[in-house]
């Protein structure tokens, strides 16, 4: 049977011959040691980190499941497939990595309390989630969600019990997302050791389900105590995030100065950790800012900043429906048109949270409008339609009003003036309704 983390730990300890006193050292009490070894308490990465630098041993000699030994492939070339499959997730190729992690629970006979068989069975629930099979995805994930209770991971298991999440965000059903999120919190309570890290995507995650449920005060709070709490910690997790998350929430409420407040924190923090993904898409908030604003060429000036592959679908989405519209503002129609033309919309699989749904199918509005100008009325039409049919999936937005403001303007060219009025009155009841909110 394979040994906990813990047994490693007192049997390596005595060997060498070390108390616990001297092992604990200033880094963590006696008292947690002893609970670590005698497996009434999990380490923290940091701590494991700490104790296999005491001991002269890797990390991964603790979490190493002795029965994988048996097997003819080792450990660490496991750990490199599942790195190959991460990746395969990580560019929307679900199906194969589906099929990856079924060969790897297949080829194997991982033991019933092995961590890295949970974090497979995570990784295959996460993969059918993303697939909408969402009765598979659970099934699999309640397995992860067991291996990591019985290891006292309980961080681990409540990250994956957030992935139930799934079958509503996708629908944007978010109300059933915060009863999700608050048994993730009371599996994570029963956690001895305190998971900074966790605790600050679980805000950033509750952040962004209340604004799905149109409730921007409320997320903008949570983001800003999740700011506040890396920072007290000294950690700065993720800070670049929380601060884009932040600006866009306001650049949506069109609150200007806190928006370019919290966008170049965003941007420092960026550039502080040289990720150039994140800056990416911090340009990008600053182009649609300069674009709302009716500055076009400061727009693309910042698009054209962007050093980061647009590979990435849905970033190269956004991406390019930016540039269109700030060539839309300066009146370059045709090279807008273009581009508006090479938008792929079609087979779509990323998991979009509404607003950023919403935001794309307003790009359709955008071709229309442009088609209007260079008087195409008739293919007009036909894109507003479809993005009209595409938004109307969620309930009432300000994304809604904009379209049915700006096809009312094309029924008017074509002199259908009751449809035109139609369409007016229905934007303006709607802005009415929305009392200046974002969406419902």
């Amino acid at each position: 049977m394979s040994k906990s983390i813990g047994e490693k730990i007192k049997e390596l300890r005595k060997e060498l011959k070390i108390t616990q006193s001297k092992l604990a050292g200033n880094d963590m009490t006696k008292s947690m040691l002893s609970q670590i070894e005698n497996n009434l308490a999990t380490p923290s990465m940091k701590n494991l980190k700490i104790i296999a630098r005491k001991l002269n041993k890797p990390v991964s000699y603790f979490i190493e499941d002795d029965s994988l030994s048996k097997n003819k492939l080792p450990l660490h070339e496991i750990q490199n497939k599942v790195k190959e499959i991460n990746t395969l997730i990580d560019t929307y190729q679900y199906e194969k990595a589906r099929k990856e992690l079924h060969g790897l629970l297949s080829k194997y006979n991982f033991s019933e309390n092995n961590k890295l068989h949970g974090d497979i069975l995570y990784k295959l629930g996460e993969c059918l989630g993303y697939l909408n099979l969402y009765d598979a995805s659970e099934t699999q994930l309640d397995k992860a969600i067991s291996i990591y209770k019985k290891s006292q991971l309980y961080s681990d298991a409540a990250m994956a019990y957030v992935e139930k999440m799934a079958r509503y965000m996708n629908d944007f059903n978010y109300k059933p997302c915060l009863n999700i999120i608050d048994q993730a919190t009371d599996i994570y309570s029963l956690s001895i050791n305190k998971d900074y890290f966790f605790e600050i995507d679980l805000m950033y995650i509750k952040a962004l389900v209340y604004s799905g449920l149109g409730d921007f005060h409320k997320a903008l709070l949570i983001l800003k105590k999740a700011i506040s709490f890396s920072n007290k910690k000294n950690i700065y997790y993720n800070s670049d995030l929380l601060y884009q998350i932040t600006a866009s929430l306001n650049l949506i409420l069109k609150n200007y100065d806190e928006f370019l407040y919290n966008i170049k924190k965003a941007e420092q923090f960026a550039i502080f950790t040289e990720n150039k993904f994140s800056l990416s898409i911090i340009y990008l908030n600053y182009a649609e800012y300069h674009n709302l604003i009716n500055n076009p060429k400061k727009a693309l000036e910042y698009l054209n900043n962007i050093k980061y592959s647009i590979s990435k679908k849905d970033f190269n989405i956004f991406y390019t429906m930016e540039k269109a519209k700030a060539l839309y503002l300066l009146e370059d129609y045709e090279t807008a048109l273009t581009l508006f033309k090479n938008i792929d919309f079609n087979n779509v699989n990323v998991k979009f949270n509404k607003h950023d749904y919403l935001f794309m199918w307003s790009a359709k509005i955008y071709h229309g409008l442009t088609l209007m100008k260079l008087e195409k009325y008739n293919e007009a039409l036909k894109q507003m339609i479809i993005g009209i049919e595409k938004l109307e999936v969620c309930q009432d937005s300000i994304y809604h009003v904009f379209a049915y403001k700006s096809v009312s303007q094309l029924y008017s060219i074509f002199q259908d003036f009751e449809t035109a009025f139609k369409y007016l009155k229905m934007a303006n009841d709607m802005e009415e309704s929305l009392n200046e909110r974002p969406f419902k």
